[in-house]
């Protein structure tokens, strides 16, 4: 477009009415910003640990009250633990999970995950049989800190018949879990 002075004229993101939106919005932000940082850590801290836990919980899994996540994948059950378990641990040494062939109940231990912090026992999400381990977890258990939802998968089950993953909860219960919970 051309200006009455024969010069190119540009209308740029920042010209006109869009240089004003963008000042309305930078002021905007600028007051959140400035509110956060005078809010006392005390006061965010509960809406700081309920953003971190939303981060970390997909809504596509089912959890159990015992930190294990959860995902039909086909007629199999996919098993691993959970991101904030992860944290929780901190430094996984050791990964001792069923053989392929067991027969499990849902609560039945499922194997233990050692961490320098503490030896914990992993907990079968629905009833049914073992029918893969993720090896190379249990080569590297230090691996599960990197993708505890992707390739920290532990374990697949094939459900019994009738089992389910209706008992376990929905990713928003256990936001809301992990949440209250007492670090």
């Amino acid at each position: 477009m051309r200006s009455r002075g024969g010069r190119n004229r540009v209308h740029g993101v920042f010209g006109g009415h869009c240089r004003e939106r963008l000042v309305h919005v930078i002021g905007c932000w600028k007051s959140v910003f400035l509110s956060v940082l005078c809010t006392p850590y005390s006061e965010l801290f509960p809406v700081l640990q309920i953003l971190r836990a939303h981060a970390m919980v997909p809504a596509n899994l089912r959890y159990a009250t015992t930190h294990e996540w959860a995902r039909l994948d086909g007629d199999l059950c996919v098993v691993g633990i959970t991101q904030f378990a992860v944290e929780q641990l901190t430094d996984v040494v050791n990964l001792d999970l069923k053989p392929v062939g067991t027969k499990v109940t849902a609560g039945q231990a499922l194997g233990e995950i050692e961490a320098v912090k503490a030896v914990s026992d992993l907990y079968a999400p629905l009833a049914g049989e073992v029918v893969a381990v993720n090896t190379a977890l249990t080569k590297d258990p230090g691996a599960l800190s990197g993708d505890a939802y992707g390739n920290g998968w532990m374990v697949k089950i094939k459900p019994a018949a009738g089992a389910t993953l209706d008992s376990l909860l929905t990713a928003e219960q256990y936001e809301r879990q992990i949440a209250s919970h007492d670090h």
